[in-house]
């Protein structure tokens, strides 16, 4: 009979074990975004139940004058030559803006004709994706103004080769001219994706709403973030999130007015990863280029935590097992999945706490953190980000390891000397702990007074005053 109910438990243990590692599916259906009204408010366009999820990086494609006749696409550098083997005979303007962007995997060409000055409002997209344009509608934009040259085009809806199937994709068009100091114009032509995903899943228990952003606006949802480096002058080399798609996990629509800041806010906005984390629990992230399902698979591996004693604070780590945002607003230990990780960025908030009689609105630790809303006292809080050179940290199962950042802060000056006037620049950077940067410092919501300098002579004698301007 014992050995029946060790059988029986040893059988429930299993279940319990499979369960617990089993994928959890959400099955994504499109939703469409309307077009903004032109020149609206943009208040009014942040009241709008989609508003959040309208946010993207897009695509950009620049030209000049002189590469007018090839034109060229950042970041993917795809000829239009390459693309496009037949186009209209003829055009309004001596300078019709040509392109490239990537769609799918693939290049998609275009031409934009101007009917007067530069104001390009006459599209050709190669929908057909069969490199004529000439087979093509015309599509007419609109301007924002009677004089602008910006236009708005309709929502364009193509048909997207993804792994042998099709998937229909929609974006949104626009372009603009720009002129530089010393006159030169610059037309350039943005894509924004005008449908996000949309569905539900089951993690930890509870019926969690899932959307999903096509980011970069190339027609994939499964883009995981990637990390660039970049040369910050004096500041040494930093690493900087790009090209990741956006996941949102019962995102609070009450909490408006993100900045544009390419950053996550936690469970409810993270990029796209190896790894997602919701509640404190992590999870292995499958998701179909198309956008139309994700699998949540439960990490197995085993669990360290981190510490920092400067809560509350959130901050964007990252390592093998891809970027995450963590944080902690009473200073507790937060668990990491068994590994390297290093510091990408942080923020302390130390603005002071709501009164409690005011029965403020909930928001969320990272809402608070990042300063989304508007409800609350002005913030007071740290903004920083790490070098590229900063040292790991490793987390090792069970035990609970420092994530140095924060105080205590230090003023770094150093000199630059101008070979054409003789004039020596000065520049100050705050540098915390981990050897971060300050990116931005308020208290009570404002910058805090200026740092003042004094450079005297070896003996003593005074040879300048004067103070350092934020920016």
């Amino acid at each position: 009979m014992r050995r029946h109910r060790l059988a029986l438990l040893a059988l429930a243990a299993f279940l319990a074990a499979a369960g617990a590692a089993r994928a959890e599916t959400a099955i994504l259906v499109t939703k469409r975004l309307h077009p903004m009204p032109i020149g609206g408010d943009h208040a009014v366009q942040e009241s709008t139940v989609d508003y959040l999820f309208r946010m993207s990086q897009g695509q950009r494609v620049w030209t000049t004058s002189a590469t007018a006749a090839e034109g060229w696409s950042t970041p993917s550098g795809l000829k239009y030559s390459d693309y496009v083997t037949r186009e209209p005979a003829e055009f309004h303007s001596s300078e019709p803006f040509r392109g490239v962007v990537e769609l799918g995997g693939q290049g998609y060409g275009f031409v934009v004709d101007a009917t007067r000055d530069r104001k390009y409002d006459l599209l050709r997209f190669d929908l057909n994706h069969n490199g004529d344009l000439t087979d093509d509608e015309v599509i007419q934009g609109r301007a924002w103004t009677s004089s602008s040259p910006c236009f708005e085009f309709p929502p364009i809806e193509v048909s997207l080769e993804i792994r042998g199937e099709q998937k229909e994709y929609a974006f949104f068009f626009y372009t603009n001219v720009l002129e530089d100091k010393d006159g030169v114009s610059v037309a350039c032509a943005e894509l924004q994706p005008a449908a996000y995903r949309e569905g539900v899943v089951r993690l930890g228990g509870k019926s969690r709403r899932v959307v999903l952003v096509d980011y970069n606006c190339n027609g994939r949802f499964d883009d995981r973030v990637s990390l660039e480096v970049e040369n910050q002058g004096e500041d040494g080399e930093r690493s900087f999130p790009s090209g990741g798609d956006l996941l949102f996990i019962d995102p609070c629509m009450d909490d408006l007015g993100i900045p544009g800041i390419g950053l996550p806010s936690g469970d409810e906005r993270q990029f796209v990863s190896r790894l997602a984390r919701v509640d404190g629990r992590f999870y292995e992230l499958d998701v179909d280029p198309g956008g139309e399902r994700i699998d949540f698979k439960p990490v197995a591996a085993p669990l360290g935590r981190v510490e920092n004693p400067n809560a509350p604070w959130c901050a964007l780590v990252y390592g093998d097992q891809g970027l995450l945002e963590i944080g902690s607003s009473a200073g507790a230990p937060v668990e990491l999945p068994e590994g390297e990780w290093r510091l990408l960025s942080y923020t302390i908030d130390l603005t002071e706490r709501e009164d409690t009689a005011r029965a403020p609105r909930q928001r969320s630790l990272f809402a608070r953190l990042f300063g989304i809303g508007h409800d609350g006292p002005s913030p007071t809080r740290a903004s920083a980000r790490a070098p590229a050179s900063c040292a790991p940290v490793k987390v090792i199962a069970g035990e609970t390891v420092r994530l140095p950042f924060g105080p205590p802060f230090r003023g770094a000056v150093s000199a630059q000397k101008s070979e054409s006037s003789g004039k020596v620049r000065l520049d100050l950077a705050i540098v915390g702990a981990a050897g971060e940067v300050c990116s931005d410092l308020r208290i009570a919501g404002e910058r805090p007074p200026e740092p003042s300098f004094v450079i005297t002579a070896p003996d003593g004698t005074e040879v300048k005053r004067g103070s350092f301007d934020f920016g």
